[in-house]
């Protein structure tokens, strides 16, 4: 049942620590552990968010025809399944989590709120353009499907970028690299990543008025 939720996210995450943490020969096992391990379960919930609302209306087309219910509901469909899914992820990541020398500290709760309220925010302004466009061009979908691969590799995620290199630069202008750090960032040291949070704040106006 539910449980299979909880151990491929386990078992996904430890064949992936253990083959990224040889190749990049990382000494600091455990902070190179958070860094993958918050990354990597935050971009399967905002891959998640993005490809289901891009499809949301397709995926929903027998009740859109035959019922007549406001468009939003099809939206909140897809973002209630996929946080449902995210909590379920979470016993293990929480497992995971404090299996380590992890402190709490109380900016932390900013992980949580980016989780339940910035997330399915920026969601449901993504999910009333995609979803709307991959109606009337299928094909949007697919893009968008191979940008997530693309963004998945060049998004620092399971690497961990230099100050002051070329990829480091690229992803100050990816906005999944900031939602990442929004919700990564807490988890590791205790600080708030200002940067990305005033990036994020900024560009949600933008995606409103799309």
């Amino acid at each position: 049942g539910m449980a299979w939720i909880v151990i491929s996210f386990v078992g996904f995450f430890g064949v992936k620590l253990l083959i990224f943490s040889e190749i990049l020969n990382n000494t600091k096992q455990i902070d190179y552990s958070l860094w993958l391990l918050s990354g990597y379960y935050a971009w399967m919930l905002l891959s998640g968010l993005v490809l289901g609302g891009a499809n949301s209306f397709n995926s929903s087309r027998n009740f859109v025809l035959s019922q007549n219910l406001p468009n939003w509901i099809y939206i909140l469909r897809n973002i209630i399944y996929h946080q449902l899914v995210a909590i379920y992820t979470s016993i293990g990541f929480f497992i995971l989590l404090y299996s380590t020398t992890l402190e709490f500290h109380t900016s932390q709760i900013l992980s949580l709120a980016s989780l339940l309220v910035l997330y399915p925010l920026l969601s449901f302004f993504w999910s009333m353009f995609a979803g709307i466009v991959t109606v009337f061009f299928k094909d949007f979908y697919f893009f968008i499907e191979t940008m997530m691969k693309i963004l998945f590799f060049a998004t620092p995620i399971f690497w961990i970028p230099v100050e002051g290199s070329y990829l480091s630069d690229i992803n100050q202008y990816n906005i999944f690299f900031h939602l990442i750090q929004i919700f990564r960032m807490p988890i590791m040291s205790g600080e708030i990543s200002f940067y990305s949070l005033y990036f994020v704040l900024i560009t949600m106006p933008l995606f409103l008025l799309i």
